[in-house]
């Protein structure tokens, strides 16, 4: 008999992988270009809890999708564009 693989407590919150909050937040980044953000911002948009939220916008601030900044004394994160995009484009 296999055993049935169970998702851990980080992979999903409250029936919701962790994976879906982090592309409800570049979502929100997409249609903003611009945008400088707090968690509380991002999780009010999203409707997500705050703490997932700020978890999910450090990990993608790790990973160099978004950016961290003090703005006021307050962490806020902005999109960064891929820097090696133009490295594969066709020149014509």
């Amino acid at each position: 008999m296999k055993a049935i693989p169970v998702k851990s407590v980080t992979e999903t919150i409250n029936g919701t992988s962790e994976s879906l909050v982090r592309i409800e937040i570049l979502t929100i980044f997409h249609r903003n270009p611009g945008l400088l953000a707090t968690s509380a911002y991002l999780a009010e948009a999203t409707g997500r809890d705050l703490a997932t939220v700020d978890r999910q916008a450090k990990k993608l601030a790790d990973l160099r999708i978004l950016e961290m900044v003090e703005v006021n004394g307050k962490t806020c994160y902005r999109y960064l564009a891929p820097s090696g995009l133009s490295r594969f484009r066709r020149k014509r």
